[in-house]
């Protein structure tokens, strides 16, 4: 059973079971390196809203922003 529901979401139509796990280990470490992948933009976009937030409120508060704006490029 499990090995069918494998088959079914892994990409690809193989009907080898070494080769569905070989398959589905690959698919793992690419979604591995996606998360990685994303989780650093999710920091890099949380550390922005952060000093955008610092800059809002020194505006709100009359002064001018002391934090130099970061590069708006994504590794």
């Amino acid at each position: 059973m499990a090995m069918k529901e494998l088959m079914d979401v892994i990409p690809g139509n193989e009907k080898n079971k070494s080769r569905v796990i070989a398959r589905a280990v690959d698919y793992i470490q690419t979604l591995n390196h996606e998360k990685g992948s994303l989780r650093k933009d999710l920091d890099h976009y949380q550390a922005l809203c952060v000093q955008y937030e610092r800059e809002i409120a020194d505006l709100k508060n009359g002064r001018e922003p002391v934090t130099p704006r970061p590069s708006s490029t994504t590794s």
